[in-house]
């Protein structure tokens, strides 16, 4: 990861570059949890899964009843994507491809690696807190 601060303020950081070479672990947090543009590399293995789930809104959010909204870049191999209706039916699946993303503003999903070694960047809303509870899983 390249980290690039302030001249004027040497402490600040204003940009981040990142390659798919500098993730070697399961899960990397990219971005510290305070900011409020929360990125993480993750890495999966073949028939691995991110089970059915979707946001909720959570009034204990800085800003209140905000729903988290999550958007996934495929880096590297292919995801089978799962998207779900607001009643937790399953609208479409698409396998997506490296330089694809999506984006998940209501609705539940979910994603299965097809392919070991595959790479996504997930983006979602900050700052992140893991003890507010603002997803909910399904079947």
């Amino acid at each position: 990861m390249k980290h690039i601060y302030s001249k004027i303020n040497s402490k600040k950081l204003l940009h981040l570059i990142i390659k798919p070479s500098d993730f070697k672990k399961k899960i990397t947090e990219i971005t510290s949890k305070d900011r409020s543009l929360q990125c993480v590399a993750i890495k999966f293995n073949k028939g691995e899964k991110i089970l059915n789930h979707k946001h909720i809104k959570n009034k204990k959010k800085k800003i209140e009843n905000v729903r988290i909204q999550e958007s996934w870049c495929i880096v590297k191999g292919l995801v089978k994507g799962y998207f779900y209706d607001l009643n937790n039916k399953l609208l479409k699946t698409v396998t997506l491809k490296p330089g694809y993303a999506s984006f998940t503003f209501e609705g539940g999903h979910s994603f299965k690696a097809l392919t070991d070694d595959t790479l996504v960047y997930e983006f979602k809303k900050g700052p992140y807190n893991v003890k507010l509870n603002d997803k909910v899983y399904f079947k």
